[in-house]
């Protein structure tokens, strides 16, 4: 009998996000909006590896765009 890809995965224990990142999706006291982004398989991967590499993840890597999009903007990002 094949293995398959559930299987695989199943057997692995549950990942946490670090305490740090849950402090820059949102902050104790204040709602966070989820956003879906569609990107390519090898920005995804690049992202990953930058996140690893920075011992981050590809949450915080994506609100600190947003906060860069909003400064080069003009607008004031939200402080933490």
């Amino acid at each position: 009998m094949k293995k398959s890809l559930a299987d695989t995965f199943a057997g692995l224990p549950e990942a946490k996000p670090a305490a740090g990142d849950l402090d820059l999706v949102a902050p104790e006291g204040e709602e966070a909006a989820q956003i879906l982004y569609r990107t390519t398989i090898s920005t995804r991967q690049t992202l990953r590896k930058i996140a690893l590499d920075e011992r981050s993840s590809v949450q915080a890597l994506i609100t600190e765009a947003i906060n860069a999009l909003l400064i080069s903007r003009g607008r004031n990002p939200p402080t933490y």
